[in-house]
């Protein structure tokens, strides 16, 4: 945002496509309060160590939403599929989860 032309696209584009940015915005938003709201609850009834195990999994479901989306909904989501692009996606969601478990072992 520092650049003027960075500035000037990001401003253009808000003009042009104010009530779409602005509903996705909003659906993202509550969706993550949703969830925001949904783990502090949890955080009452369960011990720390298994809500954090647990919500370590979220990078999984992204990875496995944003490759099925990509291949049966491309013009919702699109995700590179080639197999360097997985193999690095796939370490680097293994290594959050492995961590989360590291950290959370008694």
């Amino acid at each position: 945002m520092l650049a003027a032309e960075n500035r000037k696209q990001f401003s253009e584009m808000i003009h042009a496509n104010a009530g779409a940015l602005l509903s996705v915005n909003i659906t993202n938003e509550l969706i993550n309060l949703g969830g925001n709201l949904g783990v502090r609850y949890t955080l009452i009834l369960a011990p720390l160590g298994v809500v954090q195990a647990i919500s370590s999994t979220t990078s999984i479901f992204v990875l496995f939403f944003g490759v099925i989306l990509s291949l049966f909904f491309p013009n919702l989501a699109r995700e590179e599929i080639n197999i360097g692009s997985l193999m690095q996606k796939i370490i680097a969601t293994t290594l959050v989860v492995a961590g989360v478990l590291l950290i959370n072992m008694q």
